[in-house]
C-alpha cells in the first residue's frame, strides 16, 4: 500500500506498507482473501496513512485482456462495436461486469486497414469480491485500476519522454511471483499488453528441484545470491563449494529464463510486425524480482537487449523503510510501480467514494458499469496530473 503527498509540483511518499503472502497462502485464493482483509487493516493502522479511501489494483488473475481488429469507424460507434465483440470473446457476461478498451493503432490486415483494439474486462463476481474485501477491511473504495493501466501511468512518471524524442517505444516488464506483465508503449499510447505465465516463483521451483532443497530454502538461497553473496563462509573450500552451488542455481534458472525471454521476444516481434516499428533495444524491469543481481544480467544476455531496473519512486523521496529491498531508496523501488500508477489515477467527483450498488469507476478512468449493464468506453489519454492524496493496493 502506498500514499503520496504533493508538495509544490513534486510528489513525495507520505506512507507505505508491505505484506508478503507465504507460498501456502498464494496457492489458496480463500486463504489469501481472508489474510488480505487483516493485512489491509493492519497496514493502514500501523503506518502513517491518512484516511481509508483507496484505489484498488486488479491483477492479471482478475482482469482478462483480449485483442480485436475492428474496421475503422467513427469514435462514437466504437464503444458499441467493442461491446458486441467482447460478448463473444470473454468467458463471462461483460454486460454485468466492467469493460474498457483502448485503440492501440491502425494495422493492415490483408488489403484492409483496421484498428487494433485492446479490451480489458472484469467479471461482476470479481468486482463484488474486491469491494467486499475492502468493506471488511474498513476501507472506502474510490476507484479500481487494471494493473497494465497502473503500470502505464507509472511509466509516464519515471520514464518521461524527452522533447527530442518522437514517439519513443518503451517496454516495461513487471515480474511478479507467478506472472510477468509485459507492456509496450509508443509515445504515450499503450499498444501491446501481455500476461506471461512465468514469474520468479518458477525460478525458485526450478532451483528447489535441482538443488534438492525446500521452496523456502531455495528462495532464501536465490535472495542471497541475488544480493551478491557467494554462499561460502570463507577459505578455499568454502569458496569452491559456493561456486559449485552458484553454478547449480544458475543452471537451474536458465531454462526458465529462456522460456520467459522467448515469450518477451515473441511479443516484441508481434509489435514490430503489427505496427511496423523497429524492435525496441531496452526493457525496463519492475517488480520485486528486478532487485535480483543474478537474474537481471541473465535476462539481458538471453534477450540480447539492454535490461534496466525501473525506478518509479526515484523522484518521490522514499525512505529506507519503503525501499527496504535490494539497494534501498537509491534504486527507486521497482516493486512499487503498479502502486505508484494507482496513486496517480485521476478520480471522478473529487472525494466521492464508490457505492458498491452503484456504477463502479474502475480501470484507469471512468467505466460505465453496474450489475445490470455495461457500456464499453475508451481509455482517455494518460494524465499528467493526479489527486492530492491517494492510497493504493
Amino acid at each position: 500500500m502506498l500514499q503520496l503527498h504533493r508538495r509544490g509540483v513534486q510528489w513525495q511518499v507520505a506512507a507505505s506498507g508491505l505484506h508478503i503472502f507465504g507460498q501456502d497462502v498464494r496457492q489458496s485464493p480463500d486463504l489469501r482473501w481472508r489474510q488480505a482483509v487483516g493485512a489491509i487493516d493492519s497496514l493502514l493502522s500501523s503506518n502513517a496513512f491518512r484516511g481509508r479511501r483507496v484505489v484498488l489494483c486488479l491483477g492479471s488473475d482478475q482482469v482478462m485482456i483480449k485483442n480485436a481488429r475492428l474496421p475503422k469507424m467513427p469514435a462514437a460507434d466504437m464503444g458499441e462495436a467493442v461491446r458486441w465483440e467482447a460478448a463473444d470473446r470473454f468467458p463471462f457476461d461483460v454486460n454485468a461486469g466492467i469493460l474498457r478498451f483502448m485503440v492501440a493503432g491502425e494495422v493492415r490486415q490483408g488489403g484492409e486497414l483496421r484498428q487494433e483494439v485492446l479490451m480489458l474486462a472484469a467479471s461482476d463476481q470479481c468486482i463484488r469480491e474486491q469491494l467486499r474485501l475492502l468493506e471488511l477491511a474498513g476501507c472506502q473504495p474510490v476507484g479500481m485500476d487494471a494493473q497494465p493501466m497502473a503500470l502505464a501511468r507509472a511509466v509516464e512518471a519515471f520514464w518521461p519522454i524527452s522533447p527530442s524524442e518522437d514517439e519513443p517505444v518503451r517496454v516495461l516488464a513487471d515480474l511478479g511471483a507467478e506472472t510477468c506483465q509485459l507492456l509496450v508503449m509508443r509515445g504515450r499510447q499503450v499498444v501491446f499488453v501481455k500476461t506471461i505465465e512465468i514469474g520468479s516463483a518458477h525460478l525458485t521451483r526450478a532451483v528447489a528441484e535441482s538443488v534438492g532443497t525446500s521452496f523456502e530454502d531455495s528462495h532464501a538461497l536465490r535472495l542471497r545470491m541475488g544480493n551478491g553473496a557467494t554462499d561460502g563462509a570463507g577459505g578455499d573450500e568454502s569458496l569452491a563449494e559456493g561456486s559449485k552451488i552458484h553454478r547449480a542455481v544458475t543452471a537451474a534458472m536458465r531454462p526458465v529464463i529462456e522460456r520467459l525471454t522467448q515469450e518477451i521476444s515473441l511479443c516484441l516481434r508481434y509489435y514490430s510486425v503489427t505496427f511496423r516499428g523497429n524492435r525496441p533495444g531496452t526493457v525496463s524491469f519492475a517488480g520485486g524480482a528486478s532487485h535480483d543481481q543474478l537474474l537481471m544480467p541473465m535476462l539481458g544476455e538471453a534477450l540480447g537487449m539492454t535490461v534496466q531496473i525501473a525506478g518509479p519512486l526515484t523522484h518521490c523521496r522514499p525512505d529506507e523503510q519503503t525501499c527496504q529491498w535490494g539497494a534501498g531508496a537509491a534504486i527507486g523501488g521497482p516493486e512499487w510501480a503498479a502502486a505508484l500508477g494507482c496513486c496517480l489515477k485521476p478520480l471522478p467527483n473529487g472525494k466521492a467514494s464508490v457505492d458498491p450498488s452503484a456504477v463502479v469507476p474502475a480501470m484507469a478512468g471512468s467505466v460505465g458499469g453496474s450489475t445490470a449493464a455495461v457500456t464499453a468506453q475508451a481509455e482517455p489519454a494518460l494524465p499528467a496530473a493526479a489527486t492530492e492524496e491517494a492510497s493504493v493496493r
